[in-house]
């Protein structure tokens, strides 16, 4: 029997964050940003949804994931935004995958592999202008675009960067960087090397700098409904995409003085009932939110109680009598203002939005509605 923990990932959010920020981008396209699984929510899905709506760019970060899309069917432009390995070209060629080129020697591996399979692979230069992450310095593109013009193996097709403080208060540091893009792109244009498109936009910077909107964008977590910079970036109202629930599986009372779960790091004051939540750490409900979170059942909040556990969460349901065997536990719920939403249980661990969705795990089963 499935354990019936679910996410539910509703399309109709998902479509109308798109539509609105593409709204935002025009006329540059969106890339739609959906490594890591979709930030959880599901790629292909996601990506088939996206697809509906006109998006014909997305982004992942290795080429499992690239593939993983092009076998499901998804059509259109796949960016490979990670180190791929120069090795497999043949599989780049094969399913028509653009790569990211980070620096000359990785370009002239991918140059000589691609000979040699007998094909010429598309490819992005990731311009390190002040991340310092991946990609090459800004300095060295220009080089880089001028070796690979007319190069047998490879056909350099974007220009990208990545910025470090999108998401902060203050932008100076964007613009430092945004400025030495600029200075590529500059002197790109006036030796006739400037590829046909320029990204540098994640979900902060479209939604902060429409100067820096170029020929495309690349949203990633603004899709799934959170907005990366909430304290300061009002008026875009996304709609959350991800509810996160889960049964009640077992009650049990506890007595006063008796403890819950590993240490019992959680004691009874009064006789209490415990259920039993089938989800734990494994499933990406986080540890961390051992005796601090609180969960919806039958319309009453219950605070989680005990160590979370790799496969089980329990929960205080003293207060709600009606909560029993069946009864659903929402963990997250898609409402902004919720004590159950991601930005809140982000606030708990001193985290951000993006790991509380990118962790839901695999035995977690995505269930997609669309209202439409």
């Amino acid at each position: 029997m499935q354990r019936q923990t679910i996410a539910e990932i509703n399309l109709s959010a998902l479509r109308a964050n798109y539509r609105l920020l593409a709204s935002l981008a025009s006329p540059a396209p969106v890339m739609a940003a959906v490594k890591a699984d979709a930030y959880g929510h599901g790629a292909i899905e996601v990506s088939r949804c996206l697809a509906d709506e006109g998006c014909r760019i997305f982004a992942v970060v290795t080429l499992g994931e690239a593939l993983e899309l092009r076998e499901a069917g998804i059509a259109g432009d796949i960016l490979v935004m990670g180190v791929a390995d120069p090795c497999r070209a043949d599989e780049v060629l094969a399913a028509d995958v653009v790569v990211t080129l980070h620096g000359l020697e990785h370009a002239t591996e991918f140059e000589a592999a691609a000979r040699a399979a007998g094909g010429r692979v598309r490819c992005h230069i990731m311009a390190d202008t002040g991340m310092h992450r991946l990609g090459m310095d800004f300095r060295r593109t220009v080089e880089l675009a001028a070796r690979l013009k007319g190069a047998d193996g490879l056909a350099v097709e974007g220009l990208m960067t990545h910025m470090s403080h999108s998401e902060q208060a203050d932008l100076d540091r964007t613009e430092f960087q945004l400025a030495n893009l600029r200075r590529v792109i500059s002197e790109l244009e006036s030796r006739g090397l400037r590829p046909p498109v320029v990204h540098a936009a994640n979900s902060a910077t479209l939604m902060r700098r429409p100067d820096a909107r170029f020929d495309a964008v690349r949203p990633g977590i603004t899709l799934y409904g959170i907005n990366p910079c909430r304290a300061y970036a009002r008026g875009v109202p996304l709609r959350l995409v991800m509810t996160l629930s889960a049964p009640v599986a077992l009650v049990k009372q506890v007595q006063p003085g008796e403890g819950v779960s590993y240490g019992h790091l959680w004691r009874a004051t009064v006789p209490s009932r415990i259920a039993a939540l089938p989800i734990g750490y494994r499933d990406g409900y986080p540890r961390a939110l051992t005796n601090r979170a609180v969960v919806r059942v039958e319309g009453g909040l219950a605070p989680v109680v005990g160590s979370v556990c790799m496969d089980t969460t329990l929960i205080d349901v003293t207060a709600i009598p009606e909560a029993a065997v069946g009864s659903r536990a929402t963990l997250i719920e898609a409402d902004a203002d919720s004590p159950l939403s991601v930005y809140a249980l982000a606030e708990l661990l001193d985290t951000i939005p993006h790991e509380i969705v990118c962790r839901i795990g695999s035995r977690v089963r995505r269930v997609f509605i669309d209202e439409g």
